[in-house]
């Protein structure tokens, strides 16, 4: 039976299909606040926009190193998924009130953000992470 681990180098499909979709999630979340610009906010659409960004530039971030195959950054994003989960859900009681499509959107976005997570802790992916680690070539600070 020939070894099933992947290696650094090989990237499993599962892995590749997780980032995509977070990628996809990245990019929901951009229409998502531009259609939430239209609705009127208390804060400053500036503000606004300032906060989306900073958060969008972690998220890319988090993304490409989850690529690159840095365990930590799965770890953070499963961290931050669980901490959005109680906030989630206290805003389900006003889900589909004011805007159907905004709201559509927001809750597609928080199922594709589940399917990659089981992606990312699937047997294959957990496997391919534990490689790169074990690869990673030691770096002075």
């Amino acid at each position: 039976m020939p070894n099933s681990t992947p290696t650094a180098d090989e990237k499993p499909a599962i892995v590749q299909r997780a980032v995509n979709l977070l990628y996809l999630s990245a990019a929901i979340s951009v229409a998502c606040f531009l259609l939430e610009c239209s609705f009127p906010s208390p804060v400053d659409l500036g503000v606004r926009a300032f906060c989306f960004l900073i958060g969008l530039a972690f998220v890319v971030w988090q993304i490409y190193y989850t690529d690159q195959g840095r365990n930590w950054a799965r770890l953070i994003f499963l961290v931050l998924f669980l901490l959005s989960i109680p906030i989630y859900v206290s805003s389900l009681s006003r889900m589909f009130k004011l805007s159907l499509l905004l709201d559509g959107l927001s809750l597609a976005n928080y199922i594709i953000d589940i399917v990659a997570l089981v992606f990312l802790f699937s047997r294959k992916a957990r496997a391919w992470f534990r490689s790169v680690k074990s690869n990673a070539p030691l770096t002075e600070p």
